[in-house]
């Protein structure tokens, strides 16, 4: 993932690639797109970092609403909660340069705590393979409390992480 993500940044940072600012303007005159008439029309013509804030406010409150503790949702949600903390940390590293203050420590302990609630997926999806299949791979003797250590964890870091301000707010605005 390491290796792609620093080959897509290449791309995006070559001559011949399309401007970020682009792109966007693309998204926003989008018809199919939910913010409408006047609005996009504002937003498709501000600086990157006002649009890049927007991005990263709206990610990081859709990551809030899942609640301060990760053990009480249903595996379905957890699941899902990872996915928007994985959207949260590639919009954090791509538009990370647009500001003033460093996204590393979001992004260092976004990593973190993605890789813990990937070893609770895989677990539940072991399970699930176990139960539907005879044929599937054991799950290890300890797998319950690999479980239980990654959701302890991953909630760690979601604690750590609700409590860093957010670093977005020093776009620069021209």
């Amino acid at each position: 993932a390491a290796s792609l993500r620093a080959d897509i940044r290449e791309q995006l940072s070559s001559d011949k690639a399309l401007s970020l600012k682009t792109e966007i303007e693309a998204l926003l005159h989008d018809t199919n797109a939910v913010m409408r008439g006047a609005r996009r029309q504002r937003l498709a013509a501000s600086p990157v970092g006002v649009m890049a804030s927007r991005a990263l406010q709206t990610a990081w409150t859709e990551l809030l609403s899942f609640g301060p503790d990760l053990r009480r949702l249903p595996r379905g949600e957890l699941h899902e909660f990872r996915k928007r903390a994985k959207d949260m940390r590639y919009l954090s590293e791509f538009f990370g340069p647009v500001f003033n203050d460093d996204p590393k420590t979001m992004s260092k302990r976004m990593a973190g705590m993605q890789d813990a609630l990937g070893i609770v997926n895989d677990i539940d999806t072991m399970r699930a393979a176990e139960a539907s299949n005879e044929t599937a791979p054991g799950l290890p003797p300890d797998a319950d409390q690999i479980e239980a250590d990654a959701l302890r964890t991953a909630q760690k870091a979601w604690k750590k992480l609700r409590q860093i301000p957010p670093w977005w707010t020093g776009a620069p605005l021209s």
